[in-house]
């Protein structure tokens, strides 16, 4: 089997980035991987194809803008598996890290490769909740175009139980169910994690008697307006809570803003993104973890921060509900905007020092259901997930050539 990816992860570029390892382990899943990457020429890409292993390459579109991601991915995507199927033995697995974009330029190279190539989609996000649609018109076209592709694939990856929830609740006619493949988290690396001695939260903000963490993009859907108003609450209980969030994107101002108009400007702060060891530091300092999304597919931060043994308190949004559960039925989980009932959350943590202990263990026993921590495993069950395409398709011209027999 040999694979063409199509992604937006122009990491994958940068040596010793997480996301190039990843790529690597993926070369021993398969006999050749291609993987194709949206990204502007002026991202500094030179050339057509980048050797990550000897076996897996990565392919810059080197667009002119975002408009032609789409044209020049397809492009090279033709061109790959031109190559690939000059020998007619070769089965060429086509899959995309979303059914939008990505998607749209797998199942044009699929279809272009024709009856030796199936399709294989991955959903990383919660895209048939309702906020996603509101967030944007360019969300409801993805959604349209979505409902269109999926029935066309040949395998589908869902990272949650919530997104398999939503494709059985939405009447989309599949011809495979998803399969549900958590994000791989190294959880002993999380718990054994050393604090950095500049990326201590106690001592860079030794105003707070508690420090509440948020980790994400800074984009709407993430809801930090609805944090604000949380911790404004908060703060007015409990007058030294601070809140550090980290990330980077286009809501940054907006949550100073806000921030200020709220009167607790002094007790909000942006950290930029400084690395993955800078982070799990920060959860180590921290006394609680916050996310406030309207959806998310799945909720990687959560996870880290439960690992960590950092409590952490979030709307009902990808894995929250079922990973976020005590004993006796104790949640720490409130419906989307819910900023009472988060408050009412945060003030636990603050005043019982026993459940702020307690809850992290408790929570932790959970994990082995939401993530792999063994990361032979976890490429297992990826590659049964790609052969998967291949020994359902052939099982479906079975059963058809079964028909064709009996009506004989």
């Amino acid at each position: 089997m040999k694979v063409i990816s199509i992604g937006t992860d122009r990491k994958i570029f940068e040596d010793e980035s997480a996301v190039r390892l990843r790529a690597i382990s993926y070369g021993a899943l398969a006999e050749e991987v291609h993987m194709i990457v949206f990204s502007k020429r002026k991202n500094g890409q030179t050339g057509e194809r980048v050797v990550i292993a000897p076996n897996v390459f990565a392919y810059p579109t080197n667009s002119f803008s975002k408009l032609t991601y789409i044209f020049d991915a397809v492009r090279i995507g033709k061109k790959i598996a031109d190559i690939i199927l000059q020998n007619n033995e070769e089965h060429v697995l086509v899959t995309a890290q979303d059914p939008f974009e990505c998607g749209y330029v797998a199942g044009k190279v699929a279809e272009y490769a024709g009856v030796k190539a199936k399709l294989h989609l991955q959903i990383h996000t919660d895209f048939l909740n309702p906020y996603f649609s509101r967030s944007s018109l360019l969300n409801r076209m993805r959604v349209y175009y979505s409902k269109r592709l999926l029935p066309e694939a040949h395998g589908i990856r869902v990272v949650s139980e919530r997104i398999a929830t939503s494709l059985a609740k939405s009447g989309i006619i599949l011809a495979c169910g998803p399969s549900v493949l958590p994000i791989f988290v190294d959880i002993k690396k999380m718990q054994n994690a050393q604090i950095l001695p500049d990326a201590d939260l106690r001592s860079r903000y030794p105003q707070f008697n508690f420090r509440i963490l948020m980790a994400s993009r800074l984009s709407s859907e993430k809801d930090f307006m609805t944090a604000v108003r949380a911790v404004r609450e908060s703060v007015m209980h409990y007058k030294k809570t601070g809140l550090i969030i980290v990330g980077d994107g286009p809501e940054k101002e907006t949550i100073l803003r806000r921030a200020r108009e709220a009167g607790i400007e002094g007790h909000v702060f942006i950290e930029p993104w400084a690395g993955r060891e800078t982070l799990l530091s920060y959860y180590k300092t921290a006394h609680l973890f916050l996310s406030t999304s309207l959806y998310e597919g799945y909720g990687m931060s959560m996870v880290e921060a439960v690992a960590t043994g950092l409590p952490v308190v979030a709307t009902d949004a990808g894995i929250a509900s079922g990973l976020l559960v005590g004993t006796k039925n104790v949640t720490t989980v409130c419906p989307v905007k819910g900023v009472k009932c988060l408050f009412d959350k945060i003030r636990w943590f603050v005043e019982d020092l026993e459940f702020r202990r307690r809850f992290p263990v408790e929570v932790t026993t959970r994990l082995p259901d939401f993530s792999y921590a063994d990361e032979a495993d976890y490429l297992s069950r990826y590659k049964a997930d790609w052969e998967r395409c291949f020994v359902e398709t052939d099982t479906d011209n079975v059963d058809a050539s079964l028909k064709n027999e009996d009506k004989k």
